[in-house]
């Protein structure tokens, strides 16, 4: 632990500073007095010159800051609609406008030959400015943001109409003849019919939701269900079909089916053209016109200051015998801080560096100052801040973040544990892979949030199924893997059982009530493997097997 902190003044970097400095200020004034009338006039001479660069310097700073207000505000228009952003625009080129106008009235910028720099540099603020104008005017028709929308909306929006409409044409009519909903097949093909078109516009809705807030091409997983929908609504259409040929279809159901078959191919064929019209680059125009010519045009303005800044700065190349004076001052100034401030620091990072891999706190000798004592406290506190964020860091790095338990690589550092400790007991350990069966329908029709609640509670299930010694662990997606240190025959069915029942017990959700089943792929050291991969190799073959035999599990053979 730290001593007490030095409590005499003049141990204070503070104090040190004052003393170097006000010695440094009496030998400038002591130099001045004895330079006479010729120091005199230079010095008036240089004072001039140094009004001028900090009066141009403190003009551009505020005009460049003004510029990146700018900048950071369309960078947010580009996601969002919301006025305040085109009024906070505005307000940011009204003042940077203004400091052009004061750049330009300026006297002494008129005596240097600075004018044609700074008209220079209206001439380019103009042009960016009316970019800039011409995008908030473009950016309040949504048509010419998204050059698509009106594709959708006039093409693809009348297939979607006129099919929805044959087809509750039909199941009315069917309705109508069998005396209520759902008491004939025919209906319940209807039906199904709908719910397939549906959920095609709604993955759909979902790709152009998701490339309505960006300008790529980047392929999305909903584009392929587009796909697999239209295939299925196809067959359905031809099955109807079938049944009209056979005489089996009403009067209107007949017309409907030629309705629903020609909008069908008709919205597909206009949705890979908006595929396409896509794949062209051009999906937010906002964006492409930000990027030719709004930016351009920033980036030449911002090199015009930088010229302008450039040219003050050559009006102070006469400085030199000021330099000099500044030039010694730093040199003392850098002895004082390299005794009083970069030493101690060193010693300081010396002692972080041999501390490393400890937590505790760190000891070093009082260095002279406040400001040390006060930097090694600051050092331990933070040390100690470091170290639980590192646990913390640790925890999220080894486990699940949506259900908490772990992940695939702390499943393996336990199946490396459990092989250790059988082979060392010449003891058998069983390994199970989960999947979920019914999952994906729910996470599709439900959405992901009800998916991941589902998922939380079936990893509780789990876990309450296990003994402490055990391990449940969530693979990825519906995938769970369970690692038994028991791997006795009798108890691992007894836990297979326990597991089947606790998954596919009803799951209530939003009242509503949810039913999913399980595939077990079970695995047993040392039978099936002796080493992690074999292992999960073997228990990932059984758990397919389970699944495509439509069984709860199967035991590798």
């Amino acid at each position: 632990m730290l001593t007490n902190p030095p409590t005499n003044p003049r141990q204070s970097l503070r104090f040190r500073y004052l003393l170097m400095a006000a010695i440094v200020a009496v030998s400038l004034v002591t130099g001045a007095v004895l330079a006479g009338w010729y120091v005199n006039d230079v010095s008036k001479q240089n004072a001039n010159s140094l009004m001028l660069r900090d009066m141009i310097g403190e003009i551009l700073v505020d005009f460049r800051r003004l510029l990146w207000n700018t900048n950071q505000e369309l960078n947010t228009l580009m996601i969002t609609s919301d006025s305040k952003h085109h009024q906070a625009i505005i307000d940011y080129l009204d003042n940077a406008e203004q400091q052009i106008k004061q750049l330009q009235n300026n006297q002494a910028i008129k005596a240097a030959n600075l004018s044609p720099l700074a008209n220079d540099l209206q001439t380019d603020f103009n042009e960016l400015e009316k970019h800039i104008e011409e995008l908030i005017r473009l950016r309040g028709n949504p048509d010419w943001v998204y050059p698509m929308f009106p594709f959708i909306r006039k093409t693809l929006l009348e297939s979607n109409v006129e099919f929805e409409a044959a087809v509750n044409l039909s199941l009315d009519e069917v309705e109508a003849e069998t005396g209520g909903k759902f008491k004939s097949e025919l209906y319940l093909k209807l039906d199904k019919l709908r719910d397939l078109w549906r959920l095609k516009i709604l993955n759909f809705r979902a790709v152009i939701i998701r490339f309505a807030g960006l300008n790529t091409s980047e392929y999305i997983t909903q584009e392929n269900n587009v796909g697999l929908l239209h295939q299925q609504i196809n067959k359905s259409i031809a099955e109807l079909i079938k049944l009209r040929e056979q005489g089996k279809l009403g009067f209107e159901t007949e017309e409907a089916v030629n309705t629903m078959q020609y909008r069908s191919d008709k919205w597909y064929k206009d949705f890979l053209r908006l595929k396409k019209l896509r794949e062209s680059g051009i999906w937010r125009a906002d964006i492409v016109y930000f990027n030719e010519k709004i930016q351009p045009s920033m980036d030449h303005l911002l090199n015009k200051i930088a010229a302008v800044e450039n040219a003050a700065y050559q009006i102070n190349m006469g400085l030199w015998g000021l330099s000099g004076l500044a030039l010694l001052f730093v040199i003392i100034v850098y002895i004082m801080l390299d005794r009083s401030i970069l030493l101690p620091i060193a010693k300081i990072a010396e002692a972080i560096s041999t501390k490393a891999g400890k937590i505790e706190y760190l000891k070093l000798p009082r260095l002279g100052s406040k400001e040390v004592f006060t930097l090694i406290s600051s050092f331990n506190s933070m040390r100690q801040q470091i170290h639980h964020r590192q646990i913390a860091l640790e925890y999220q790095a080894l486990h699940d973040s949506l259900t908490g338990l772990p992940n695939r690589a702390l499943l393996h550092d336990r199946l490396i544990q459990s092989i250790h400790s059988a082979s060392r007991d010449n003891q058998k350990m069983t390994l199970m892979i989960l999947d979920l069966d019914r999952f994906k329908e729910i996470n599709d029709t439900l959405g992901h949030q009800i998916g991941d609640i589902l998922l939380q509670k079936i990893g509780d299930r789990l876990s309450g199924c296990i003994r402490s010694s055990d391990t449940v662990a969530r693979l990825g997606g519906d995938e769970f893997a369970i690692v038994c240190s028991d791997g006795n025959e009798k108890s691992s069915k007894l836990l297979l059982e326990k597991i089947i029942s606790a998954v596919e017990e009803e799951i209530k959700i939003d009242n509503q009530f949810l039913y999913v089943g399980v595939s077990i792929g079970v695995a047993v050291y040392p039978q099936h493997g002796e080493d992690v991969e074999t292992l999960i190799r073997h228990a990932d073959i059984a758990m397919y097997a389970a699944k495509n035999t439509n069984k709860n599990y199967v035991l590798e053979n």
